[in-house]
């Protein structure tokens, strides 16, 4: 009986834990069941860089955009979703926002992405 609980306990937390993949330069970003993605870059990386993350947090599961942080303690700590929207201090603290649909990366300043 504890075999089983236990095999039931691990399925659980792969199916339900969110997922990370990565990109080039360290990148990596939860999974985004929605349209939304959340991408973490580390502290240097760029907009090449954070061009390629967002393409490959997007990948080809259809209309995507994937907003970027360079500082993990600000982003959200799980995908943006209606009923998980990031917050005023997540919003000012992204470093970027790509959009998948027309290949475009919008630097964020702060106050406008």
């Amino acid at each position: 009986m504890g075999l089983r609980v236990s095999i039931f306990a691990l399925a659980a937390v792969v199916f339900f834990a969110p997922m990370t993949g990565e990109a080039g330069a360290g990148c990596r970003w939860l999974d985004k069941p929605g349209m939304s993605a959340v991408v973490l870059c580390p502290p240097g990386s760029n907009e090449a860089d954070w061009r390629e993350a967002g393409a490959a947090a997007c990948g080809a599961s259809g209309p995507c955009h994937a907003w970027i942080w360079i500082d993990p303690a600000k982003a959200p700590k799980k995908p943006i979703m209606p009923g998980s929207p990031m917050n005023d201090e997540q919003f000012e603290a992204a470093a970027a926002l790509w959009v998948d649909y027309t290949q475009t990366l919008f630097v964020c300043d702060g106050v406008w992405c």
